[in-house]
């Protein structure tokens, strides 16, 4: 739990707005896992997890979760960067795709941040329900410059 908060927060740290341990996203990922992932995909999950946390004692002597900060972003950069030029090279679809530790945990991770009620109502603008329609507007006029939580016409 401790590497996927870290990876999590530097994904998504604090800024102006709560980042991704704010709104309880490291749970969140767990309760994925736990209720929505397979078994196969959880202890690839969890594979995935400590090989990435022996990467970075094998690279740097060290846990992940005891490096220092930047050393922790280039760790996840790194790995991130090299799953995206795999996963581009493969060029599967994604439903017929095994993500690698960093990819399912970043998938989650926007999931997590972006569906709770920080990341729609804050980051994001939400109205339940949305006065009158204004087609053709700049972003700026149409909502403080965010994006939309949810755009309408597209259904779920």
């Amino acid at each position: 739990m401790a590497i996927v908060s870290a990876v999590a927060e530097i994904m998504i740290p604090r800024t102006d707005t709560p980042g991704a341990i704010d709104v309880g996203v490291p749970g969140f990922i767990d309760l994925m896992l736990k209720d929505v992932y397979t078994q196969k995909d959880r202890e690839r999950y969890l594979a995935g997890a400590a090989e990435f946390d022996a990467a970075a004692q094998g690279e740097q002597g060290k846990k992940f979760v005891t490096l220092e900060s930047a050393q922790q972003v280039a760790h996840v950069r790194k790995f991130h960067d090299a799953a995206v030029v795999e996963e581009s090279r493969l060029h599967r679809p994604h439903a017929h795709l095994q993500r690698p530790f960093i990819l399912m945990t970043k998938e989650l991770t926007l999931l997590g941040f972006f569906t709770s009620q920080v990341g729609a109502t804050q980051v994001l603008q939400y109205v339940a329900v949305p006065g009158s329609y204004h087609a053709c507007v700049p972003l700026e006029q149409a909502g403080n410059g965010k994006t939309w939580a949810v755009q309408p016409g597209i259904a779920f």
